[in-house]
């Protein structure tokens, strides 16, 4: 049962990668593939909700873009903006791993989505084009989609690298 549901992510992630191409073919514009990053990935349910964080590189507040999320992101943008980033947003931007929340009751006392992210799991991951760190991608899914073993996190954790390098943003 476990294997058949791991089996079924995998198949979903190889889609969504394929898809993906196809949509990178289309968008020129930085800011319109940002966006459209963030909805692909929630409008084909390969996470629930994905914000996306560009600073200058004076590590400042200059872009973000959402999906999934709506009006509550903006206490988080805002947050940003003051230069008070999330537990999520600091581990991925200063270390070089994909980062995973499984309690966000533990994890995130100053994040203002904690309760919206209540039974999800977070994956974090910095954007960096050539070693200069360009953002950080932040993806939720809910927990119970993820399986108990090492292999289904391994899987999650490929395609959110993947999904950084082949969009070049």
């Amino acid at each position: 049962m476990l294997e058949s549901k791991l089996r079924q992510r995998e198949e979903k992630l190889h889609n969504a990668r394929k898809d993906f191409f196809r949509l990178l073919k289309t968008i020129y514009n930085k800011d319109e593939l940002i966006n459209a990053v963030c909805h692909f990935l929630v409008d084909n349910k390969i996470y629930s909700d994905v914000f996306i964080v560009f600073p200058d590189n004076k590590y400042i507040y200059r872009f973000a873009t959402e999906a999934g999320i709506g009006s509550r992101f903006w206490p988080l943008e805002k947050q940003i903006q003051n230069e008070e980033f999330s537990a999520c947003f600091k581990k991925s931007f200063f270390e070089q791993e994909v980062h995973i929340v499984d309690d966000v009751l533990i994890q995130c006392e100053n994040c203002p989505l904690i309760s919206f992210h209540l039974g999800k799991t977070i994956l974090s991951n910095r954007i960096e084009d050539r070693e200069h760190i360009e953002g950080v991608i932040v993806v939720a899914l809910p927990s119970k989609m993820l399986l108990s073993g090492e292999s289904d996190i391994e899987l999650e954790k490929n395609f959110l690298c993947e999904l950084c390098y082949i969009t070049g943003i």
